[in-house]
């Protein structure tokens, strides 16, 4: 069951308030409600905030109501206020601080292994729990790294005593990150890590026993980011797992709509699908960050229209358990902005299409391979010089082949399935060969990777280069503007397909080939990490959006695996679908995010066969043949199809 949560600040609640919030809720469809802003810390003491009182009236009122209640915290501290009202945190304290390799800290970011602050802390969970909260979720700010300015942490007198106990000898600061991200041993890193998992993992542990000498049934739980998958040395489930206790564990994930200048949402929907999928598997619960900071809408930082692309994108999908929206402002009264849950319940016939039509369906599409732990068994040394390990190690939390091919409008999944499997870069090294009988997609790391582990994907060799344009035979066309791609010259078997060739060189841009072990492949001759997510050159819609890309993608998908996406709709940028078949095959609903500016008009959905007939919520829909044609899908608005034969 899908479940809608919103955050209310406590400054929000008074008596002329609080049935306004409750009509909205009811508009809304809300089932749980978290209450923030209980805990910022004094200027003067670090003493407790004086609300709690307040905190517990509106949470027993809220609980009686039939919601359930949250509180919704802060932890190790993000070093400022999240409002753009507030100035600076100035604080006294005698707390030790997150410390990076260069010596650097921030005030109000407290280090886990700080036992004046553990103590400090357990007396504020203390207070909390004796709230009666069902549930307390601390923010985003329970990381050590990630921190803007702040790099390779923590590196405090604390954190490098514990260290050396571990390796029998003692690191300098300044040294550290030298260290750790060595090309010539591996085993430094992956040392370091499991010191800052133990620092982690004993936060959470502390926090939880505090807890539960208050009430043991109250569930406890905390934000992702990407440094709490991987980089930190543990994972979201070992992390989630100790903060639950004997309770069961929840996680809210990272990737909201206003990230990436909020144009697009599609990267953040595939992000959080991928995190979801990591977590069902182990009976975790997981709901979105349906974050539009930093609210209202007049801010012109993101607006509605991308929050409900979002949650229902999501809500198709069936990977989550819910969304926390973000719907209401934090400092203004109740009903300053009312914009977001009006639109919210516009929307209310498209959720309930959804949930009709992708009732005890199965999403289709190919499927994107994400490996959740890669950082310790990187090897830098097959890396450039100037590699930045740093900011590639965050970025490689996120999911570049869920971007790629949701971004051209071909659905995926992230749980396996009849189509090819994509593994771009590292994740090559970790995906199974049962897993590759359908074809494999890779960029050029990716199938390096492959070839390192004894596959045979045609490439025989590569280099790095820059080229002019692309070349698309079928076409007969090049394409143009490739500065900012990390293509490469690449050598490729004489038997394999070369689809597009780069320019003026005349060498591979893209090929297929066949393995003697029988394996296809698709191999992309660039680096797709860099070049989706923006390191040394940045993101370029002229390689990987273009529109005969597209067309190759689909009919690739065929030659791989000799089935048709079930629904291909061309030429209409960034069109997302989350597309789901019935078992018995009878049945095909497809839902439609037009993620762009433009309207969707007169515009044909190729299918995989004849239907007889169509339901449409959102669109205008006709079939015609193995064809339905649509019309009247405007910019940032959804639609939902279902088929049947």
């Amino acid at each position: 069951m899908y479940k809608i949560a919103v955050p209310v600040s406590i400054g929000s609640l008074n008596e002329d308030s609080y049935p306004i919030f409750l009509e909205e809720f009811k508009k809304a469809g809300v089932e749980r409600v978290f209450v923030c802003g209980l805990n910022p810390p004094t200027q003067t003491n670090f003493e407790f905030f004086s609300d709690s009182e307040k905190g517990a009236c509106y949470i027993d009122k809220l609980k009686k109501e039939g919601f359930e209640v949250g509180v919704w915290m802060g932890s190790i501290g993000h070093g400022s206020t999240l409002s753009y009202e507030f100035g600076e945190v100035r604080l006294t304290h005698n707390f030790d601080l997150i410390t990076d390799s260069n010596g650097d800290t921030k005030n109000g970011v407290f280090c886990p292994l700080s036992e004046k602050f553990l103590t400090h802390f357990e007396k504020v969970v203390t207070l909390v729990g004796k709230l009666s909260p069902d549930i307390i979720m601390f923010d985003d700010d329970f990381r050590l790294n990630f921190r803007g300015s702040l790099y390779t942490a923590c590196c405090c007198d604390k954190h490098l005593k514990m260290f050396s106990e571990k390796i029998g000898k003692f690191i300098p600061r300044e040294e550290i990150a030298a260290f750790i991200f060595s090309r010539e041993n591996q085993n430094n890193r992956k040392l370091w890590m499991e010191v800052q998992s133990e620092s982690m993992l004993n936060f959470a542990r502390r926090m939880r026993k505090a807890l539960d000498k208050v009430n043991p049934k109250i569930r406890m739980g905390f934000c992702t980011t990407p440094d709490t998958w991987d980089y930190s040395g543990t994972d979201v489930m070992e992390l989630s797992r100790a903060f639950a206790g004997n309770t069961e564990p929840f996680v809210r994930t990272f990737g909201a709509p206003y990230h990436n200048n909020s144009l697009r949402v599609t990267s953040q929907i595939e992000n959080t699908r991928m995190q979801a999928s990591w977590c069902r598997k182990e009976g975790i619960e997981v709901f979105a960050e349906g974050d539009v900071y930093p609210r209202p809408r007049y801010t012109d930082k993101c607006g509605s229209a991308n929050l409900e692309l979002f949650d229902l994108a999501l809500m198709a999908s069936g990977n989550l358990d819910g969304v926390l929206k973000y719907m209401f402002d934090y400092t203004r009264p109740v009903n300053y902005e009312m914009g977001y849950v009006a639109r919210h319940a516009r929307n209310n016939p498209l959720r309930e299409g959804i949930r009709r039509f992708f009732k005890d369906k199965k999403c289709v599409g190919v499927s994107i391979f994400e490996e959740m732990h890669q950082v310790a068994a990187f090897d830098i040394s097959k890396m450039a010089p100037d590699f930045f390990c740093h900011g590639n190690f965050e970025k490689m939390s996120f999911t570049s082949g869920g971007r790629f091919f949701a971004e051209n409008g071909i659905p995926t999944v992230f749980e396996g399935g009849d189509y090819p499997i994509v593994a771009f870069g590292e994740n090559a090294r970790y995906i199974k060969k049962e897993d590759m009988k359908n074809g494999v997609i890779v960029d050029i790391q990716g199938a390096l990777r492959l070839n390192e582990r004894g596959f045979d994907t045609g490439l025989i060799s590569y280099e790095g280069r820059g080229f002019e344009g692309e070349y698309y035979p079928e076409t007969k066309d090049t394409i143009t503007g490739l500065e900012k791609v990390s293509t490469c010259k690449v050598e490729c078997r004489k038997e394999a397909k070369v689809l597009t060739k780069f320019m003026p060189d005349d060498t591979p841009g893209s090929y297929i080939y066949s393995g003697e072990d029988g394996i296809k492949y698709y191999v992309l001759c660039y680096n797709a990490l860099s070049s989706l997510w923006g390191f040394s050159s940045g993101d370029n819609v002229n390689y990987s959006k273009n529109y005969y890309r597209q067309a190759q993608l689909y009919k690739v998908i065929e030659e791989l695996c000799g089935k048709n996406i079930p629904a291909c709709c061309l030429k209409n940028p960034y069109l997302y679908t989350i597309q789901a078949k019935s078992k018995d095959e009878k049945e095909l609903s497809v839902a439609l995010f037009n993620m762009n500016t433009d309207e969707i008009i007169d515009s044909e959905i190729l299918l995989d066969g004849e239907y007889s007939k169509v339901e449409a919520i959102g669109v205008s829909a006709s079939l015609e043949g193995n064809k339905v044609i649509i019309d009247g899908l405007p910019g940032y608005k959804a639609a939902v199809i279902n088929l049947i034969k």
